[in-house]
């Protein structure tokens, strides 16, 4: 391990791929709970990856310009000597290779890709610790573009159902989680036989310690209409 800047600095930079794939999967994977043994080995097994590709290009390219492989090797073993020799084309080797390698750690974290990761995960039998019921039933298993219509027996005997907006990205099975629905919102309260249409809200908000069961469904943008007024017949749950 380095104990000079320089020396220091080169091994912080080796783990920037792997940082920057945890923040593209941020923006679209449901936050879980990690230890931060979990955690760093994540970043730390993205950010090799990403290494071994860039290496695997270098050693591509020494093979038509001779000295590649030799200068990148001086530069891995002993950055601060060839910093001190020559520091101005070592920055730029340095920058580009880190720009280089951050950018394939972002897209690795991608949404299409990550999505594949886990389906493949999933095929074979691997873990899926980090997905819930939620997120299969609204993510993972909608098809496309569709809109991802919802149907939630509350605990207190009524029934509401709309187009999902949005709700809470967490795989933890709390009672912080939260639901968010649009568009045509409709409701039967307890002891009514007859869904009624929720008139002058946009948007109707339901936490989780309130749901008793959800139903989802998956529609073709626009078809609302085909969707409206269907929900089990009152006393039937």
């Amino acid at each position: 391990m380095p104990s000079d800047p320089i020396g220091i600095l080169f091994y912080i930079f080796l783990i920037f791929p792997g940082l920057a794939y945890r923040y593209a999967t941020a923006g679209h994977r449901a936050t879980t709970r990690r230890s931060p043994f979990r955690e760093v080995a994540a970043v730390v097994a993205v950010s090799a990856l990403c290494w071994v590709v860039i290496v695997l290009i270098v050693f591509i390219f020494s093979l038509v310009v001779p000295g590649i492989s030799e200068t990148m090797k001086s530069i891995v073993l002993d950055p601060n000597r060839v910093f001190s020799r020559h520091p101005t084309s070592t920055v730029g080797w340095l920058l580009g290779f880190l720009a280089f390698s951050t950018v394939i750690g972002f897209l690795l974290g991608g949404e299409k890709l990550y999505k594949r990761r886990t389906k493949f995960l999933q095929r074979f039998g691997g873990s899926i610790n980090e997905t819930s019921g939620w997120e299969e039933a609204f993510d993972t298993r909608c098809p496309g573009e569709s809109e991802v219509h919802v149907g939630i027996q509350l605990k207190s005997g009524a029934w509401v159902q709309g187009v999902l907006l949005s709700r809470t990205p967490s795989t933890d099975e709390g009672p912080d989680r939260s639901i968010l629905l649009s568009g045509c919102i409709q409701q039967r309260l307890s002891g009514r036989r007859k869904l009624e249409d929720v008139k002058g809200y946009e948007v109707l908000v339901v936490h989780a310690t309130e749901i008793d069961f959800m139903s989802v469904g998956y529609y073709p943008p626009g078809t609302s209409d085909r969707w409206q007024g269907i929900a089990p017949r009152a006393g039937a749950v």
